[in-house]
């Protein structure tokens, strides 16, 4: 299944709707493992964030794929350097004022759901999640709180699902 960045899924016909997002995204790591509370606390970084190049000793461990959305459009880049990783832009998403302080470019991903904005990697055995155990973590903020919206799915029609992480508005939580 392809790996969407601020959609469910375009392809699936019997959702109600797609949820694109309304956010700015940044710092965005997939690891083959769960992530430990200290290796959690390194990544947060005092609610700074992190880019690829400041990650070391154990999180570079089982980490593949580690976008941090320093180009203004187009082709965003796998830092990790898997060219089948790299996210296709959709529909124009464009760059807005970073979402952690101390990130070097101090930009992130602008996604716009009115203008059906997203990004997407093509199916890739780096990014399949099978039945273990993985993380997935960065930064959302999201502009707007009036609909669901997701953050990052792995899903390619109504059937097939590997995870798929959301805010849900009539909860006002993240599922």
């Amino acid at each position: 299944a392809p790996l969407y960045l601020g959609v469910q899924s375009p392809s699936a016909v019997n959702e109600p709707t797609k949820e694109y997002i309304d956010a700015l995204i940044d710092g965005v790591g997939f690891w083959k493992k769960l992530l430990t509370s200290d290796e959690r606390t390194s990544v947060y970084n005092s609610g700074k964030g992190k880019m690829y190049h400041q990650l070391s000793g154990s999180l570079l461990t089982n980490l593949s794929a580690y976008w941090d959305f320093n180009e203004a459009s187009g082709t965003r880049y796998n830092a990790v350097g898997t060219a089948s990783t790299n996210f296709t832009d959709n529909n124009t998403v464009t760059t807005g004022t970073g979402v952690g302080t101390t990130l070097t470019t101090n930009q992130s991903a602008q996604f716009t759901s009115a203008s059906s904005e997203s990004l997407s990697a093509a199916d890739s055995a780096s990014l399949s999640t099978g039945d273990i155990d993985f993380t997935v973590a960065g930064w959302f903020f999201l502009d707007s709180e009036a609909a669901e919206q997701t953050f990052i799915s792995k899903h390619d029609s109504d059937t097939v699902r590997e995870f798929h992480l959301r805010y849900d508005n009539s909860t006002d939580k993240i599922v």
